[in-house]
């Protein structure tokens, strides 16, 4: 008797242990649906092949064709730079005849493309292609809830536990202005090691439910987000906004801080390989081999610890916007699961050539799922920011979105014009400037002596730390900070941390995420 199993839905042979009942090409289809058509209707759009849809983008090697819906189609493909597995969604074509949309579908794009949570599917990049709208994003390799739930496969325990999960990535979209409107199980995708993550999040309003485009997505007024903190299975008390310390070239090992910050509880940590031209002191990328960065991306994951990389000082886009010390600097950053990479702002050959020679910079850190932050140094101010966004947003052919300031206080305190007055540089930051990372440390306005957080001027007067945070509050300011110090003893960085999220807890109404419980 013939034993070879099917799958009901196309036809094709199963291996025995065939996920769900359904071939792989099935699964995925199902697990990316990209619509909410009834059942039996024909498709809004004929969505074109992997030979015609190929030529529009050269950067992607189009893999296979996963799904279609009312709201487009979905591919799997792969970054070829990055030998990446991405999910490639293109809209249909007749919604760009809307005048309008164009505007629309960019703004919103961008503020979906900075939501950066574990629990959102992440959009690398997106733009138009020929004519198509399309959207680059995360690869989720599993199936979505409703296939679970049609099987029965739920306890009472796993729903528990994947509850908290959704939860938690729409308390953060929320908390960044952003609503869903689409939630269903078929946009709830779970991975193989059952994490979850929330799909399409905004497309149901920037194509309209209708498959049309839609109106804007509306914020959600400052006086209606949630401004309470989620808590997770583990303890974990989360928020959007993470604290964190940094790799010391003064440490005993390049991982001595890493386990410091894991010892004691802290939810974000910064590697910054510091070894310069000299080629003495200090760590480089290839110190840490591939063992080690996959023991640092698991601990991270476990741990829910978000990870940043400093680019090395020594790598300057006016010198060499090619620099292999970006490349590696990049690849490191994204096998330890990394979330965004900082570097310098150099303006010593305007401001016009310090934009046009980051393109490489921020064109491999968006294919590479980063986000970009461009640091002040103590020769860098306001009006340099201002202008170097500005041109961004003058530029179209290069992706940006996924960019913005890092904010180091030290050194804005010994900025020119504005020393010993960081909150004066704050207020003369254009909203286009977006705070997007922070490194905190103090001085006396005599020079970057780097000191902890309430060694410096703030130990006797807290005042201005409580205005920065006034200040990031009005910015809605979701990133990491970062303590840029290795004291003795180390301790003074736990203090730092705890006194800093006292003068947030004063605030009532916006809150730095505490430490496990």
């Amino acid at each position: 008797m013939d034993t070879t199993l099917i799958c009901p839905r196309c036809g094709k042979p199963l291996q025995p242990n065939a996920p769900e009942g359904l071939c792989p090409a099935c699964l995925l289809q199902g697990a990316f649906a990209t619509g909410t058509e009834p059942e039996g209707q024909s498709p809004r759009f004929v969505p074109p092949t992997i030979a015609e849809l190929g030529p529009r983008f050269p950067q992607l090697e189009l893999l296979e064709f996963i799904g279609q819906g009312g709201m487009g189609a979905v591919y799997k493909a792969r970054q070829k730079e990055l030998d990446r597995v991405v999910a490639l969604k293109i809209l249909p074509p007749d919604i760009g005849e809307d005048p309008a949309f164009a505007g629309r579908f960019a703004r919103e794009a961008r503020a979906l493309a900075r939501l950066n949570h574990p629990g959102i599917v992440t959009i690398h990049d997106f733009g138009r292609a020929d004519g198509l709208y399309f959207f680059v994003m995360e690869f989720v390799d599993g199936v979505n809830l409703r296939q679970l739930l049609a099987k029965e496969r739920l306890s009472a325990h796993e729903a528990l536990a994947i509850v908290p999960q959704i939860c938690d990535g729409l308390q953060y979209a929320h908390d960044a202005g952003i609503v869903h409107r689409d939630i269903k199980p078929e946009n709830i995708l779970m991975d193989r090691r059952g994490r979850v993550k929330v799909a399409d999040f905004g497309l149901a309003k920037i194509v309209g439910n209708d498959g049309k485009a839609g109106s804007p997505l509306p914020a959600v007024p400052a006086n209606r987000r949630s401004q309470s903190t989620s808590g997770g299975a583990d303890g974990v008390t989360r928020s959007a906004i993470r604290i964190g310390n940094q790799t010391a070239c003064s440490a005993r090992t390049v991982l001595e801080p890493f386990e410091f910050a894991l010892a004691n509880n802290f939810t974000a940590f910064e590697f910054f390989p510091d070894r310069g031209f000299s080629g003495v002191g200090g760590w480089a990328e290839n110190d840490l081999d591939g063992t080690t960065r996959r023991w640092i991306r698991q601990t991270a994951v476990d741990r829910e610890i978000e990870l940043t990389v400093h680019t090395t000082l020594e790598f300057n886009p006016l010198k060499n916007p090619e620099d292999g010390r970006l490349h590696s600097t990049v690849e490191f950053a994204h096998d330890i699961g990394a979330t965004l990479v900082n570097l310098h702002l150099e303006i010593g050959q305007g401001v016009e050539r310090f934009v046009e020679s980051l393109r490489p910079a921020l064109r491999l850190t968006a294919e590479a799922g980063l986000k970009l932050a461009i640091e002040n140094t103590v020769w860098t101010g306001p009006r340099d920011f201002n202008a170097v966004f500005a041109a961004l947003h003058g530029q179209g052919e290069v992706p940006f979105p996924h960019a913005g300031m890092c904010f180091d206080l030290g050194h804005a305190n010994l900025f020119g014009e504005l020393q010993n007055n960081y909150l004066a540089y704050v207020d003369a930051l254009s909203h286009e400037v977006p705070i997007i990372h922070l490194h905190l440390h103090e001085n006396f306005g005599d020079r970057d002596s780097h000191l902890p957080l309430f060694k410096g001027p703030s130990r006797d007067n807290p005042a201005g730390l409580v205005g920065v945070v006034e200040r990031l509050h009005r910015r809605a300011f979701k990133g990491c900070a970062i303590l840029e110090q290795w004291p003795q003893p180390a301790s003074l960085l736990v203090e730092a941390r705890d006194r800093f999220n006292k003068i947030i807890e004063t605030q009532g109404s916006w809150r730095f995420p505490l430490t496990k419980e």
